[in-house]
């Protein structure tokens, strides 16, 4: 495999202190692949000031991420 692989990402729409929105979490994918990244692990805050999301809810906005990712760049892994 060609390209970067990002551990640490703060993605995952309206969960914490990274994207806001879907189409934020989008444009923040697509930069990354600009820069060369292909594989992004999406790891979420998962502590009191952020609030407690539970896993199911963070299954479902994991899953309509990636779809329109997949539709989009379906190069990139999440």
């Amino acid at each position: 495999m060609n390209g970067f692989i990002d551990i640490h990402t703060h993605i995952l729409p309206g969960v914490d202190d990274g994207a806001e929105n879907m189409q934020e979490a989008c444009q923040m994918v697509r930069m990354a692949r600009q820069d060369g990244t292909k594989v992004l692990f999406l790891t979420p805050h998962y502590r009191g000031d952020f609030g407690h999301y539970s896993p199911q809810r963070l299954q479902e906005v994991f899953s309509q991420l990636q779809e329109q990712v997949a539709e989009e760049m379906p190069d990139m892994q999440l």
